[in-house]
């Protein structure tokens, strides 16, 4: 509905005339509480009836005058002087001044209808079969029945059942308890529901980590619920024409592949016998892995998920990349850079060759630099950083870290090449630098599967590293009480820095277990595919 438009000049004259806020409100067609607030903003004082004020003998005279020789009611005195009809009367009789009883109007008797009283023998009535209390409130408006059974009896939201059991006649007296039962309450509005998610947090203008961190750490979502949507996305799994709702950051991903020319199809089901692939191209799949639809607890992912997956892809022919939700939310440009890579896809990117480029030690920060704009994993510190320069620019970085001086063991443990470039032979000429230099006995590196498609043939095996076997799949937390997509890892929950952050306010122990702990705290685990080990040794430097 329109808003009715109010002039200044005529709500003032109106109000001189007939200071009545609700009176004047059905004249503009609008409420009395915005009529208050435009004449506040527009200086004019709002005048209260109720407010008990004093008056002046002038006033009293002008009052019994116009009462006494005008003739006017009660009402007319009250409005005409902003003063409540029983203050007037008060007025009067302090002057001694004779009031006409309803201003020479008769009251009339009402009329008592017999049919519609009953007497308080006649009523029907509810009367508590444990301690006999007895209210009229039969259909359960006031809740009286209810109240009585939780503030006399303890009854709550979850006990309720076994009383309704016994007493199903009571059910419609209980309803609220009943429905309250197995879901939560929001801390902001007081309404029971079975998730308090970003939709409903978006009417009281939070979001989910400003509700958490203002009104506690209480669960947001209900057991009933949490087992639904378990099972929903079991059944998606096992069914493999199941209509899903994609993200928008497989549409994202799936948009950029398109703009390079390339032919996607979303969510096949054929490949993995069921289970799904949310991006196929060609013989490659990506998977996106939403943080809290791919936790262990919450999720149903366990330890060997995405790792079968991949395993499952590779038997059929296939390779498989996993993308986690973190990754790409704060490293889009480096993912987008990856998976182009991988697909060969280098259109419009100069290519910058290895015998033009200048191989130099570089500082610590200047490696940081660098690792958190080009490498997924960001920066970890080093003994050795080298960097390639081309035409004086830094486009690419390779850093050693010292793991035994008696034998002289190193781990290569970051390598980034600049994403705006394609870089041939760089990798390997960084390496060699690095072997004629430092001149080690043996080089081990770690290669996420998740990202190697190809154990037998990538970068590592190039610079004459061999696959050494394959570690187990390791988790990261998530947290499910916020929503930033987000793990964190494992070396940050350690049970003796748990008990020293949070001990005294989850009443954490050392006698519980890291599980445990993180549990109480409300996060989950994310499991990866593994790692690959690869080394290079001094007698043996590939085949």
């Amino acid at each position: 509905m329109k808003r009715a438009i109010l002039n200044l000049d005529e709500v003032v004259s109106a109000y001189k005339d007939t200071p009545n806020l609700h009176d004047l409100a059905k004249r503009f067609h609008t409420s009395h509480i915005r009529l208050s607030q435009f004449l506040t903003e527009n200086g004019i004082k709002i005048q209260n009836r109720g407010k008990k004020r004093d008056i002046d003998e002038k006033m009293v005279s002008d009052m019994i005058y116009d009462y006494t020789r005008n003739l006017m009611t009660m009402d007319g005195i009250s409005k005409k002087y902003n003063l409540r009809i029983k203050r007037v009367r008060e007025i009067f009789r302090e002057k001694n001044i004779k009031i006409s009883k309803w201003n020479g109007h008769k009251k009339k008797d009402k009329q008592i209808n017999a049919q519609k009283v009953k007497k308080a023998d006649d009523r029907e009535y509810v009367t508590c079969p444990i301690c006999g209390w007895v209210t009229y409130d039969i259909q359960g408006k006031a809740h009286s029945f209810q109240k009585h059974m939780c503030s006399v009896h303890g009854y709550n939201e979850d006990s309720i059942l076994t009383y309704i059991e016994e007493h199903p006649e009571h059910e419609h007296l209980l309803r609220d308890l009943v429905k309250k039962r197995g879901k939560v309450q929001c801390k902001v509005c007081g309404k029971w529901l079975s998730i308090i998610d970003d939709r409903h947090l978006k009417k009281h203008g939070l979001t989910k980590s400003e509700y958490l961190a203002q009104y506690g750490t209480g669960k947001t979502i209900s057991e009933s619920c949490r087992k639904k949507l378990q099972e929903n996305m079991k059944k998606m799994q096992d069914n493999p024409n199941w209509e899903r709702f994609t993200s928008t950051y497989e549409t994202d991903i799936a948009r950029v592949l398109k703009e390079h020319g390339l032919t996607i199809e979303m969510h096949n089901r054929t490949i993995l016998g069921g289970k799904e692939i949310d991006i196929l191209c060609g013989d490659t799949g990506i998977e996106f892995n939403g943080c809290l639809q791919h936790t262990e607890w919450f999720g149903g992912k366990d330890k060997n998920y995405h790792l079968k997956k991949t395993d499952g892809a590779i038997k059929n022919g296939y390779r498989l990349i996993h993308v986690f939700e973190d990754e790409y939310f704060y490293h889009k440009d480096i993912v987008l850079s990856k998976i182009l890579h991988i697909l060969g896809v280098h259109s419009n990117i100069p290519s910058i060759y290895a015998r033009k480029c200048i191989v130099n030690e570089i500082t610590g920060g200047e490696a940081e630099t660098f690792l958190e704009k080009n490498h997924i994993q960001g920066f970890s510190g080093a003994g050795v950083y080298l960097g390639a320069f081309y035409e004086g620019k830094l486009i690419a970085v390779m850093t050693f870290r010292h793991i035994l001086k008696e034998s002289n063991e190193w781990e290569l443990s970051r390598y980034a090449s600049d994403n705006a470039y394609k870089c041939v032979g760089v990798g390997g000429k960084l390496f060699g630098y690095f072997i004629k230099n430092y001149n080690p006995e043996s080089v081990k590196s770690f290669a996420d599967r998740r990202w190697t498609v190809d154990y037998k043939n990538n970068l590592y095996t190039k610079l004459g590293f061999k696959c050494a076997g394959f570690t187990s799949p390791d988790y990261k937390y998530y947290n499910l009480k916020d929503n930033k997509p987000q793990r964190f890892h494992k070396f940050g929950f350690r049970k003796q820095r748990l008990i020293s952050r949070f001990g005294n306010s989850y009443g954490l122990t050392m006698d519980m277990t890291e599980t445990e702990m993180a549990k109480e705290l409300g996060y989950d685990r994310i499991w990866d595919c593994g790692l690959i080990k690869y080394v290079w040794t001094k007698e043996n430097p590939g085949d």
